[in-house]
């Protein structure tokens, strides 16, 4: 019962990654749809435990200056350290694009 109460709860959180944006979208019957501009994340992290690294999986950790995600983890993805240099890479360019600096105190 536990293993399909955890299923039904990761079938039901699915991650859109594009050069612009990272949307969530979370329910199986209702839907709920959070869209996050890259040009407002401050960082992004990968990680992968044991356990990751054998199912072939990672963790994307994204920080952001937003007051409704200010901490986004993007579980399950494909452990693709190539997905991982892309939104990075995503990410600064968008900043740049919109002459978004960070200052350093």
């Amino acid at each position: 019962m536990f293993f399909l109460c955890v299923n039904l709860y990761r079938r039901s959180i699915k991650f859109r990654v594009t050069n612009t944006v990272i949307e969530t979208e979370r329910g199986l019957l209702g839907k709920r749809i959070d869209v996050l501009q890259l040009w407002r994340c401050r960082d992004v992290r990968y990680r992968q435990n044991l356990s990751d690294r054998i199912l072939g999986i990672a963790h994307l950790d994204v920080f952001a200056q937003d007051a409704t995600t200010p901490h986004l983890e993007i579980v399950g993805m494909p452990a693709s350290r190539q997905l991982f240099e892309q939104l990075r890479d995503s990410i600064e360019i968008q900043r740049q694009h919109r002459n978004v600096y960070g200052v350093v105190s």
